[in-house]
């Protein structure tokens, strides 16, 4: 499912901007968590905790984005399915909790707390991304579903509006053939003809010319008053349309 065309179409829009925010938001998270654990005092203070926290924040929360963004193309693709982002959380977190362990542990050799504790040169993998996925797992899931919810809503709305968009596009043509249809019974030719006739029917019989007339200004009062209310029926549905 995870073809090399599905990652392009997904991860096209990524741009250093949105990587940018995505980083600043890391960061200010991990602010918000790590700053009121230092000891107000610098005696001691360890490092290495600290700086396996700030990196753990940043490499994880990167791969829950990135599958994140996949997982939005999956879900566009499966109707708003729910699980593409369940499995990017899950997959996302585990994945930077390993990576965070190869960068910290193995190359860099960061102390952890467990490490400290027990004397060790590096905590074990084990250890060390159960610690890292567990907490992270519920931020993240959490974070990801209030973003699921947010997008569902915008799709939602948009589909909504899309459909009033086509409705009154349909609505708009007919206002268009009774716009049509209106002037065709009030073309000056026919109105012509029409006066003609009355004013033939003046020659032999006055009642009727006057009837004749009277029954012509009626349809043209009529004719002038709907097609008032059909021009604004169309710019109503015309600024529908356009919005």
């Amino acid at each position: 499912m995870l073809s090399r065309d599905l990652l392009v179409e997904a991860w096209r829009g990524l741009t250093w901007s949105t990587l940018w925010r995505v980083a600043m938001a890391l960061c200010l998270f991990n602010a918000i968590a790590i700053i009121p654990t230092i000891p107000s005092q610098r005696s001691g203070f360890t490092w290495g905790p600290y700086a396996n926290a700030f990196l753990a924040m940043q490499i994880k929360g990167f791969c829950v984005f990135m599958l994140v963004m996949v997982a939005d193309r999956i879900s566009d693709l499966r109707r708003g399915a729910l699980w593409p982002y369940a499995a990017a959380v899950f997959l996302g977190v585990v994945t930077g909790a390993t990576l965070l362990w190869l960068l910290t542990q193995r190359l860099l050799g960061v102390p952890t707390a467990v490490s400290l504790a027990r004397g060790l040169a590096y905590e074990p993998f084990q250890s060390f991304t159960y610690r890292h996925s567990n907490g992270a797992m519920i931020i993240f899931a959490l974070a990801t579903a209030a973003y699921f919810r947010r997008r569902r809503a915008l799709r939602n709305l948009a589909e909504v509006r899309a459909a009033e968009g086509r409705s009154a596009a349909l609505e708009q043509q007919l206002l268009h053939a009774r716009l049509a249809s209106m002037h065709a019974r009030i073309e000056p030719e026919s109105i012509i003809t029409e006066l003609k006739q009355a004013d033939a029917l003046y020659q032999h019989d006055v009642e009727a010319g006057t009837a004749a007339l009277q029954s012509l200004a009626r349809r043209l009062r009529m004719a002038l008053a709907e097609t008032r209310s059909i021009a604004a029926q169309s710019a109503a549905a015309q600024r529908i349309t356009s919005s």
